[in-house]
């Protein structure tokens, strides 16, 4: 009998060390939570409180197993909104469309980077929304609001031009005052895409390219005056030349230099004077040899000549003989 009481007793030893391992596994398991990089706990403790002020840091951290935690991403983020639904942070198109200054509509995309002040997630969880809820009840907003109190102090050609970058700030200095007092910080805004009206965008375009029209026909003026310089400063080059060359020309020089040349040139026949008169040809072989060639392809200059030549030497035959 004092066995069988024995053997009772030890399961119940066991069973109750069972529920106790059991429970004590669940409320380490409860009590337990770990906080990954970039990121902060928020705990709730229903019975200490609600939101506890303190936020739970990276790591492994403890709480009442019957506490709740929230967990905020502290790293840097982005909101944007897009016509492209898979570029928006909304999975829909999310352009924001509003009015220009002259009553014109314009369609921007935006991205606006941001973060939150990690030692305030607590009152984020108190005041606004989790991860993923504040997002769409304060920022998506905010940058709605601002974008159309901006551009409808701006001209249409203002956020096309060269202006966009003064809009940028304009913005990001008006979301940052807005969601500061939020415990959200502003880092940059960046306007990524500008859809205007089709008439307008064909107006501008045709500016940009009278402008540069304009400027390629000045930098075509600015050439032909730098070409007109160089030509005046070649001419006076050369006219300077010319004067110093005509002042040092002489007479005796340029006949020379006329002589010289001609010998450059086979069809000039020219003749030099010498002490005993007689003339001097040049060329003068391959002169008479041309006029002999002339003279056979033709004959009756042949006949002529030579008949000519009968009678001169008759006549002077008869000169010698009446002399004598």
């Amino acid at each position: 009998m004092d066995y069988f009481e024995q053997q009772k007793k030890k399961k119940k030893v066991i069973g109750w060390a069972v529920v106790v391992t059991l429970t004590l596994v669940i409320i380490l398991t409860r009590s337990l939570f770990t906080v990954g990089a970039g990121e902060v706990g928020v705990i709730f403790d229903p019975l200490g409180g609600g939101v506890q002020v303190a936020e739970a840091q990276e790591g492994l951290n403890v709480k009442p197993p019957y506490a709740s935690v929230a967990k905020y991403n502290t790293k840097t983020q982005d909101y944007t909104m897009s016509a492209v639904a898979e570029e928006g942070t909304l999975k829909t198109g999310d352009r924001v469309k509003t009015v220009t200054s002259e009553g014109l509509y314009v369609g921007l995309d935006i991205t606006v980077l941001y973060r939150i002040d990690p030692s305030r997630a607590d009152e984020l969880r108190s005041n606004i929304g989790l991860e993923g809820e504040y997002q769409q009840i304060v920022v998506r907003p905010a940058i709605r609001s601002t974008i159309r109190e901006v551009i409808s102090n701006h001209e249409a050609s203002d956020i096309y031009g060269e202006g966009r970058a003064t809009v940028e700030v304009e913005i990001y200095d008006r979301l940052v005052s807005m969601l500061q007092v939020r415990n959200i910080y502003v880092e940059q805004v960046l306007l990524r895409e500008v859809e205007l009206p089709a008439q307008l965008t064909t107006s501008i375009e045709a500016k940009k390219q009278a402008e540069q029209e304009a400027l390629r026909m000045q930098y075509v003026l600015e050439k032909e005056i730098l070409e007109k310089e160089r030509k005046l400063i070649e001419a006076d080059g050369i006219a300077g030349a010319n004067e110093i060359i005509a002042g040092s020309l002489s007479r005796e020089y340029l006949s020379w230099y006329w002589i010289d040349n001609l010998q450059n040139h086979e069809s000039v026949v020219y003749m030099v004077p010498s002490e005993g008169g007689i003339p001097l040809f040049k060329d003068i072989d391959s002169a008479m040899g041309s006029d002999k060639d002339s003279t056979t392809d033709t004959g009756i200059g042949s006949d002529t000549d030579s008949d000519a030549g009968g009678d001169t030497d008759s006549d002077a035959a008869s000169s010698t003989e009446s002399l004598d």
